[in-house]
């Protein structure tokens, strides 16, 4: 169960163990509080009220229809922040797994190396507080493809991009959380690796948290994408090595 969800139901039991049942209704919450850590200490301060009502079955029954409604908000919440990080809908529904430091995660095809990256990337977004999903929306968190960072930068070379290469690459190199997937598939040319090395080099100075991952161990990659990259990544990774058969459904 995510860390969130047993916050709230710690809270609520507290509220059933002491008998206390003053209805919060969620609708007005919403509109009130800008954060679900916020509505959890409001739990928390119901519940060191005293008893005002003897109506026990028909408050409890509005407590846990406050709980439930609670735990919608923050899922949908959640599920719009993550997509705005741009973590696939396919792992949206990842578990939290909490690491302080970046990794290098290296494996082969379908062993879940995006899975696991995506279950770092969401336990740091909770571990920051920021989950309030806002416009315009300032992302603590992405994700991306190696690829599809490639694409992005050489589109904006096109005077009709929306945003220039320095801004992507500021994007990319001061973001506090950074997941790059799939590292090594791009074709490596002398503009790649420089690009790469840009933004790779600047979270290494800065010592950002980043993720990569790679069908290719750190060996095998310091011939795909050169020595002096794979040297930055190993130094300021931890490795995981991911093994096992191809855990993706066949068609």
């Amino acid at each position: 169960m995510e860390k969130l969800e047993l916050d709230f139901q710690t809270a609520n039991n507290r509220l059933l163990a002491r008998k206390i049942h003053h209805p919060i209704r969620m609708t007005s919450l919403a509109k009130s509080f800008t954060s679900i850590t916020q509505i959890q200490k409001i739990l928390d301060e119901r519940a060191k009220e005293p008893r005002q009502s003897s109506n026990y079955e028909k408050e409890t029954y509005k407590e846990k229809e406050i709980w439930l409604e609670t735990r919608k908000y923050k899922q949908d919440n959640l599920g719009k922040y993550f997509k705005a990080c741009g973590v696939p809908s396919l792992f949206v529904n990842a578990p939290f797994v909490y690491e302080e430091q970046s990794l290098f995660i290296t494996g082969g095809v379908g062993t879940g190396k995006t899975y696991k990256a995506v279950a770092v990337l969401k336990a740091y977004v909770m571990s920051q507080n920021c989950t309030e999903f806002k416009e315009p929306f300032i992302s603590k968190a992405l994700f991306i493809t190696v690829p599809e960072l490639l694409i992005l930068l050489r589109t904006s070379f096109d005077q009709k991009s929306k945003e220039s290469e320095a801004t992507l690459f500021d994007r990319f190199c001061n973001v506090d959380f950074l997941v790059m997937d799939d590292i090594g598939v791009e074709k490596a040319s002398d503009w790649v690796l420089q690009s790469l090395y840009v933004i790779i080099n600047k979270r290494y100075s800065e010592q950002r948290q980043t993720i990569f991952t790679s069908n290719f161990n750190l060996s095998e990659l310091k011939h795909v994408i050169g020595a002096r990259l794979a040297s930055r990544i190993a130094g300021m990774c931890r490795v995981l090595t991911l093994k096992g058969l191809d855990r993706r459904p066949s068609r």
